[in-house]
């Protein structure tokens, strides 16, 4: 994964250490595979700082369904299909 930006950093719940403090929320260029074709897509995720796991980021769940949405129109972009907000607009 690569390109990663620090977009902000934001006061939470952090999953990770079971604290409330500044977690930096970053992006970063991701590959998903979707239909045996792997696309390139924005992911957003979040990172903890204080967490001594091995794994310091983490994605709430609605994170996660923007990443699989974003993940999903990378693919529709590169095959020439109709991304979702196109569908929306229809």
């Amino acid at each position: 994964m690569i390109n990663d930006t620090l977009i902000r950093t934001i006061k939470m719940d952090c999953p990770l250490c079971d604290e409330k403090h500044d977690v930096e929320e970053r992006q970063r260029i991701a590959q998903a595979e979707i239909k045996n074709e792997i696309v390139d897509y924005e992911e957003f995720y979040y990172l903890c700082r204080n967490s001594e796991e091995d794994e310091q980021d983490f994605a709430t769940a609605k994170t996660l369904d923007e990443n699989l949405l974003r993940a999903r129109n990378a693919y529709g972009t590169k095959k020439g299909l109709l991304i979702s907000s196109e569908i929306v607009a229809i």
